[in-house]
């Protein structure tokens, strides 16, 4: 065999950090039923099926629940499970730190695999060529196991020991990511590139490696960051904003961007551009990433993608999500939300069920509570708040619980109280307003509706009208034409003008 080395031939190549949309990860720990939170790596069966694999055994996930194979003596002869596959028969595989296990589906349980009877030792990467076979890299070199189950090993001559990458190109090459370089088995031949200089074996330790659409190599280094080796030029370019200098996974995404997991988070790069966003843990968020501890990447068959966690279980982000985002969390103070208004713009204000109101400004990013107080008379009159309605002159009006109607005034701080004539007690819990066109403000309560003469931020004249609904949890709504409904436990109707309007609600209406 031949064999030849390049030597640290790189370019470093700066780009900016970019901040995309940070969708919300699902998460799955202990808890769910994984046997622990130390979570490695992944695959998919052809039933859809997702394999997990920890440090304490593999668990199959069916969408519902896991299970997880324990370790019987003609089981899985190790608990660390390092690296999982699946091939193109559907057979899943699995290698720890004594060798390589297959599933019998048969009969429901892993069996060795072994060379001259000997394990193949502690196993890290395998990949699959367009026969069938499989390649499979550890710590006693390379083997290849052919479609026929015979197992040969590939000998070699280089400094490296430990394979613990592999990839394979269409036209044959074998790249192999060592702890001495990265090295190109090509027909027999042997090439290995080093990014740095031949000197401290750790630098050239490489973790990772993902071959793109261009046929360059995306290398993951331990220490040392995120170079792509450019087959062509034969030279290493260096992506030094890669948020740890760790690196033990590169996946595409369904959208061509890298996801890369590092020992201190994910960093998510647009190859195409350099563009470059961090997805790191925050603990008061529990839609972020559970730790920052990442030892590995899958994307299943639909797009979304699995992040193994050293420390926090499995954290998904779903293909097809919610386009929502949490905003906030943690940070109100009621887990309960009962209505939101924007008033001006960038500023949403948030109703809180025993929180008090709350006013979220986008621009600024902050968030600002205004809660009842019994030394200020001006303050919120109750926490529990039912409802929020901005009219057409801008006011905000708040209807609460045994507090009566509040209005926000221009200082944004304090508020102004009302409570109608007729009653001091039934009108505190309010639950719906509307506006008509004279002016006059509706206000639905468990006493009933009642309309008050509107100007400005000012009410008075409180009348108890007639009801065109009857019952308890009164609602109101202004349609098009002018009308404004009211809708009971059982009934419904509007008012026209003023005038209550009884209607048939087994009926359509337009």
């Amino acid at each position: 065999m031949n064999n030849s080395k390049v030597f640290n031939n790189f370019f470093l190549f700066i780009v900016p950090h970019y901040s995309w949309s940070t969708e919300p990860f699902r998460h799955f720990t202990f808890e769910d039923g994984l046997p622990t939170n130390n979570i490695i790596t992944f695959t998919q069966d052809y039933d859809g099926f997702k394999w997990v694999g920890t440090v304490r055994g593999i668990s199959p996930f069916d969408g519902k629940r896991f299970r997880t194979y324990m370790f019987e003596p003609n089981g899985v002869n190790h608990a660390f499970i390092a690296s999982l596959y699946t091939d193109k028969a559907g057979r899943i595989g699995e290698g720890n730190p004594q060798g390589v296990l297959l599933y019998n589906t048969d009969l429901d349980r892993f069996e060795h695999v072994r060379y001259k009877g000997e394990l193949l030792g502690h196993t890290y990467a395998f990949v699959e060529d367009d026969a069938g076979g499989l390649w499979i890299g550890g710590d006693k070199g390379l083997y290849y196991r052919k479609a026929s189950g015979q197992i040969e090993k590939i000998p070699f001559h280089t400094t490296g020991k430990h394979i613990k990458a592999l990839v394979r190109e269409a036209d044959g090459k074998l790249w192999m990511g060592t702890d001495a370089g990265l090295i190109l088995l090509d027909k027999g031949n042997v090439s290995t590139f080093l990014p740095f200089p031949a000197g401290p074996m750790h630098r050239n330790w490489i973790q990772a490696l993902h071959s793109d659409a261009n046929g360059d190599i995306w290398v993951g280094l331990h220490g040392e960051g995120l170079p792509k080796f450019e087959v062509r030029q034969k030279r290493f370019t260096f992506y030094p904003n890669v948020v740890h200098p760790v690196v033990r996974c590169i996946t595409p995404d369904r959208n061509g961007r890298l996801w890369i997991g590092t020992l201190g988070g994910i960093s998510i790069m647009d190859p195409q551009s350099g563009r470059m966003a961090s997805i790191l843990q925050n603990p008061e968020d529990p839609y972020r990433l559970s730790s920052n501890a990442i030892y590995g990447i899958f994307m299943d068959q639909v797009g979304s993608m699995w992040v193994a966690s050293y420390f926090g279980g499995i954290n998904l982000r779903e293909a097809y999500g919610t386009p929502f985002r949490v905003l906030a969390y943690g940070a109100l103070h009621s887990k309960v939300v009962t209505g939101m208004v924007q008033v001006k713009e960038h500023e949403l204000w948030i109703a809180t069920d025993g929180g008090g109101l709350h006013r979220w400004n986008k621009k600024e990013g902050t968030l600002r509570v205004l809660k009842h107080s019994d030394k200020d008379p001006n303050s919120l009159s109750s926490n529990f708040i039912k409802t929020l309605y901005k009219d057409k002159d801008g006011f905000l009006w708040i209807g609460t619980y045994k507090g009566g109607i509040n209005v926000l005034r221009a200082d944004e701080h304090s508020f102004s109280h009302f409570r109608p004539n007729h009653s001091t007690t039934a009108i505190n819990e309010v639950t719906c307003f509307a506006e008509d066109e004279r002016g006059h403000l509706y206000v639905t309560a468990n006493s009933g509706v009642t309309k008050y003469k509107k100007n400005g931020g000012v009410l008075s004249d409180s009348t108890l009208i007639d009801r065109p609904a009857t019952g308890y949890n009164l609602f109101l709504f202004k349609d098009s034409k002018k009308r404004i409904w009211v809708t009971g436990a059982n009934s419904l109707g509007y008012y026209l003008d003023g005038k209550p309007i009884k209607v048939d609600s087994t009926h359509y209406f337009t």
